[in-house]
């Protein structure tokens, strides 16, 4: 088609628009306010329904995070581990199961190589230099609550249940935890289905030695020490996933003499200032605990 044939078709196009537009304007001119009215309430309602359509998904999305309870762990357990349970029993919310030996990494490069020096001992001088420290290595959670724009959400605490606690007679017989420093990481989170790149490598945030008593039970340590994540302005902008990795510097020997090195753990948990982001049984069982004693 040529030039001449387009500017004589586009005078053409926008009369038989204007013609519609016409005929729409005197049907609506010819309706009664009844009609108009009823026309308004539906359009209204229209867009009433498409926003609380709108709504309800972004809350289903909301509730699928929130529900969420995978997390990435692995430990010094799991270098050659022959047998036993898998690391993610630390993160089952459950007592009933225990990684009962944290040490079990000492058959590196196809030989036996000896478990990490006793307490006090001349060569647990050493020790930071072995290359199977006992460890545990995890992903925490994110610094944000799913929300238009994500919520910040503080963490607040790491809860540690210590030794070999599920059983009655268990606890004692193994070694525990005495001293571990904690080491955090934070990771920019990226939105995949738009920026289409994998997220960076972690980078440290703060570290922090402590250490634990000799019991069973729960072992709260606040985590107040840590800045609080900034506003978001949508994501996945300021929305970082967390990562933590305990070392055992030092260790309650166990009384059984065959397990006196081997380090155990039970559970461990994390609390945040948005209790609905992570439900965590335990640790909510805890706080129930605490929360009777304290009345």
């Amino acid at each position: 088609m040529s030039d001449s044939h387009r500017h004589i078709r586009a005078p053409d196009r926008f009369c038989r628009s204007y013609i519609r537009n016409a005929e729409t304007r005197e049907a609506l001119n010819l309706m009664t306010d009844r009609e108009k009215t009823a026309l308004i309430m539906i359009l209204l309602g229209a867009c009433v329904a498409g926003s609380f359509w709108l709504t309800g998904r972004s809350l289903a999305k909301a509730r699928v995070l929130e529900s969420m309870n995978g997390r990435l762990i692995f430990t010094s357990a799991a270098y050659v581990r022959p047998a036993g349970p898998p690391d993610r029993v630390l993160v089952d919310a459950s007592l009933e199961t225990a990684l009962p030996d944290l040490n079990s990494a000492r058959y590196l490069a196809g030989g036996q190589t000896p478990r990490p020096p006793a307490p006090g001992s001349a060569a647990s001088r050493a020790w930071p230099w072995f290359p199977a420290r006992p460890f545990v290595q995890l992903q925490v959670g994110l610094t944000h609550s799913p929300d238009r724009p994500p919520r910040p959400n503080p963490l607040r605490a790491l809860r540690i249940w210590s030794g070999d606690q599920s059983g009655k007679d268990t606890f004692r017989k193994s070694a525990r935890p005495k001293t571990v420093r904690l080491v955090f990481f934070r990771q920019q989170v990226v939105d995949l289905d738009r920026e289409y790149r994998l997220p960076e490598e972690p980078v440290f945030w703060r570290e922090r030695t402590v250490r634990l008593k000799d019991r069973s039970g729960p072992q709260r340590v606040d985590l107040d020490w840590l800045e609080e994540p900034p506003e978001s302005p949508g994501f996945p902008r300021e929305v970082q996933e967390i990562w933590l990795r305990i070392e055992i510097l030092d260790y309650y020997p166990g009384g059984d003499p065959a397990r006196a090195d081997a380090i155990a753990l039970t559970e461990l948990s994390f609390e945040f200032r948005d209790a609905s982001t992570w439900r965590d049984p335990i640790a909510q069982g805890a706080r129930d605990k605490d929360a009777g004693a304290a009345q």
